[in-house]
């Protein structure tokens, strides 16, 4: 997720072509590559980052970052695979 108004949201806006590599740190030759199509939506925006918060700091996005009242709206990335390659 990013914010409206990000350059990230910008350039997914201009251009939704993406691609995503997934490689793990103990393991340097697999890896997981998805190439696909960005949609953006407003809608569960600030659900995902309380869900994604809340795993990676403990606590809820508002209570990790008491200034998040004054960020723009969220914006969800949802990707549409079009190839998926990878070696395990």
């Amino acid at each position: 997720s990013t914010t409206v108004g990000r350059r990230k949201e910008k350039n997914l806006r201009r251009d939704p072509r993406v691609t995503v590599v997934v490689q793990p740190f103990d393991a340097p030759y697999s890896y997981a590559e998805i190439r696909g199509e960005a949609t953006l939506t407003t809608d569960g925006g600030q659900e995902l980052i309380d869900e994604l918060s809340v795993k990676y700091t403990g606590k809820p996005y508002a209570e990790f970052n008491p200034n998040s009242g004054a960020d723009d709206p969220r914006v969800v990335v949802r990707i549409s695979p079009r190839k998926v390659v990878g070696s395990i």
